[in-house]
């Protein structure tokens, strides 16, 4: 089962935010957005801290928990993606950077877009949903 998803911007601003099977619905979501990014940024200091290797970016593709499984991407640019699943669901990186390519393509190449605004565009919405209900495992 698939949870929700978080796109943010480099400095932390949640782009876009879509949930389909959440169970525990947040009073709060700017401050879960806080939570999330800065979660996703010690994180990723701490894995570059503790890293064996003296170039280790701290990049990861995904943690588990008992709970849920999040799946992460980071573009080239710092735009961070970040699914939130079911511990039993696989890697979804595919999926990912399908999304990442949906924004490129509906989003970011629109003219009438400003960077750093929030991703109200339908296209993407709609590319989105159908890249994760196509997912074997999205309602299980």
């Amino acid at each position: 089962m698939i949870y929700n998803l978080y796109v943010f911007d480099r400095a932390g601003t949640c782009l876009y935010y879509a949930d389909w099977h959440r169970r525990n619905k947040s009073e709060n979501l700017e401050g879960e957005f806080k939570l999330v990014y800065g979660m996703l940024f010690l994180l990723k200091r701490f894995l570059t801290a503790t890293s064996p290797s003296q170039d280790g970016d701290g990049s990861f593709d995904h943690f588990l928990t008992d709970t849920y499984r999040l799946h992460y991407f980071e573009s080239a640019t710092g735009v961070k993606f970040c699914l939130l699943s079911h511990p039993s669901v696989p890697d979804l990186r595919d999926h990912l950077l399908g999304i990442y390519q949906a924004m490129v393509d509906t989003v970011v190449k629109n003219p009438l877009y400003k960077l750093g605004d929030p991703i109200e565009c339908s296209l993407f919405k709609e590319r989105v949903d159908q890249l994760i209900s196509s997912h074997p495992r999205f309602a299980q």
